[in-house]
């Protein structure tokens, strides 16, 4: 079984880690994505927390967090 962490990209790990410092969780998904999307904010905000649901962006912040 892969490590949480490695399932996530090095680009996402980071932004993912700015999270848990910052807690702006629709920058870290806007700068994540490799395209930038064409979303409006309410949007975009969805799509950002359907983001952090994600299981293994779940998990690699609760680890971040309890550190």
């Amino acid at each position: 079984m892969p490590k949480i962490k490695d399932t996530l990209s090095e680009l996402e790990q980071f932004c993912l880690d700015a999270y848990v410092v910052n807690g702006n969780i629709d920058l870290a998904y806007l700068l994540s994505r490799k395209n930038e999307p064409k979303a409006n904010q309410t949007n975009l905000h969805r799509l950002a927390m359907r983001w952090l649901r994600q299981p293994p962006v779940k998990n690699y912040v609760n680890e971040k967090k309890a550190a």
